[in-house]
C-alpha cells in the first residue's frame, strides 16, 4: 500500500503586471529568483512556477505558489511578489521635458505600469481570512457582494427543486 500524498494548495494569478520587469532579461530574472530563495522543490512538491506570458514586452507574467497549506501557499506568494519588486524595481528618475513633442490620437486610459502594490494588498486580506478560518471551529462564510448573494439565492433554489424532483423520482419508483 503506498502512503498517502499530503494535500497541497496552490495561489496563482494570471496578471502580474510590473513595467520595470520588461529591463530585465528572463535568465537574469530567474537568477534574482533562485538568489532569493525562489523556485520550486520537485522532491517536495512545494514552491513558486513562473509562466512567461508576453516575450516581447516582459511586463507581464504569471505566478503559481504550492504549499502544504493555504496560509503559507499565500505567504510565499506574496513573498515573492515583494522580493520580485524590489529586485526589478528602478529608482523613479523624472522624465525630461520635451516642449515640442505632442501626443496625439490616444484614447483611453493607460494600464498601471504595476499592480503588484494592490495585489500584495488582496492577499493579505485573504491570507488574514485563512487564518481565522484555520482557527474556528466553522469555516466563516466569505462575504458577498449584491450580485454574489443573487446567484446565491438561485443556486439554492435550483438545489432544492432538483432535490425536491429527485425525492419525488426516488419515491415514485419504488
Amino acid at each position: 500500500m503506498q502512503p498517502a500524498k499530503p494535500l497541497r494548495s496552490c495561489v496563482s494569478s494570471a496578471r502580474l503586471r510590473h513595467a520595470p520587469l520588461a529591463l530585465v532579461q528572463y535568465g537574469v530574472f530567474f537568477q534574482l529568483c533562485r538568489a532569493n530563495g525562489i523556485g520550486f522543490d520537485v522532491a517536495e512538491r512545494e514552491g513558486t512556477v513562473f509562466a512567461l506570458l508576453d516575450g516581447f514586452q516582459r511586463e507581464a507574467l504569471a505566478m503559481l505558489t504550492v504549499s502544504d497549506t493555504l496560509q503559507n501557499a499565500l505567504a510565499l506568494f506574496a513573498r515573492n511578489v515583494r522580493v520580485i519588486q524590489k529586485e526589478v524595481d528602478v529608482p523613479a528618475v523624472p522624465a525630461p521635458s520635451i516642449p515640442s513633442c505632442t501626443f496625439t490620437g490616444f484614447t483611453g486610459a493607460a494600464a498601471p505600469a504595476s499592480n503588484l502594490d494592490s495585489l500584495v494588498r488582496d492577499i493579505d486580506a485573504v491570507y488574514n481570512l485563512a487564518a481565522l478560518n484555520a482557527t474556528a471551529e466553522q469555516p466563516l462564510p466569505l462575504p458577498l457582494a449584491e450580485d454574489d448573494a443573487a446567484h446565491e439565492e438561485d443556486a439554492r433554489a435550483a438545489h432544492s427543486a432538483h432535490s425536491a424532483h429527485s425525492a419525488h423520482s426516488a419515491h415514485t419508483h419504488k
